[in-house]
């Protein structure tokens, strides 16, 4: 999907204030995030992708695409996408997500606070 100039963008579903319609065919120019569809974070060479930075991201086999509101210093208002590595435990039973130094170990799906 990629963003253009349209005219049909009307005040309504201007959502961004710039007049750009998101093309797309379920879309109907909803602000939505979209994670990295071409496996980016199994990349190396595009730690430069990283909106924490790489002391926080981490871009190899092992990461995945994840969806939050973390900013360096404080919450981004906004939701971005990161890449960060992962681990599943042998049971499947949870799974370790690693931001920077800090391990959050996940038991249950839901919101990592």
């Amino acid at each position: 999907n990629e963003a253009f100039a349209d005219d049909s963008v009307t005040d309504a579903t201007d959502y961004f204030q710039n007049g750009n319609l998101v093309s797309g065919p379920y879309i109907d120019n909803c602000p939505i995030v979209f994670g990295f569809s071409d496996s980016v974070c199994a990349d190396p060479d595009a730690v430069q992708n990283a909106y924490l930075g790489a002391d926080y991201e981490t871009f190899d086999a092992g990461s995945k695409c994840f969806t939050g509101t973390l900013d360096v210093n404080e919450a981004y208002d906004g939701t971005m996408v990161y890449c960060f590595k992962q681990e599943c435990n042998n049971a499947g039973t949870e799974v370790t997500v690693t931001v920077g130094d800090v391990e959050v170990v996940c038991t249950e799906a839901g919101e990592v606070t």
